[in-house]
């Protein structure tokens, strides 16, 4: 039976990270189920579920933290369960495009959290629009 494991990985971006820990996951006989990596700033962050024998997740917990000294990355790592079955719900897809300014993320989550409306994914991004060079936030 497969365990699971949330890796979290942080650092200064650089080529190699994402070869270095997913050497690390499949050396320790252990799969990766999905995955978020981007780049923000100066800085790589990844995210990852992995599932494995309970032996095998084990030692790749141990694993990731020595790779983590070696390569000046912080590693955290919880453990986990599979995903329950969704319930019957009705998904959303909302995109948001505006003049960027302080809490545009807070007042849309805020919106969703008091209608008990779960978010699954959010990404953000801000630019500067072509002509005028308005800051824009997309969300």
């Amino acid at each position: 039976m497969s365990k699971y494991l949330v890796i979290s990985a942080l650092g200064e971006n650089r080529p190699g990270i994402v070869e270095a820990i997913s050497e690390v996951i499949t050396e320790n006989r252990c799969n990766i189920e999905e995955s978020r990596m981007a780049t923000l700033g100066g800085e790589f962050a990844m995210i990852l579920l992995v599932s494995g024998p309970w032996n095998a997740i084990a030692k790749l917990e141990g694993a990731l933290q020595s790779l983590g000294e070696r390569k000046g990355l912080t590693v955290v790592t919880k453990r986990t369960e599979p995903k329950p079955p969704e319930e019957a719900v009705l998904p959303y897809l909302v995109e948001v495009v505006s003049m960027d300014h302080p809490g545009i993320v807070h007042e849309v989550a805020d919106f969703f959290a008091r209608r008990r409306i779960n978010i699954q994914e959010l990404n953000t991004d801000s630019y500067r629009a072509p002509h005028t060079g308005t800051p824009i936030f997309n969300m």
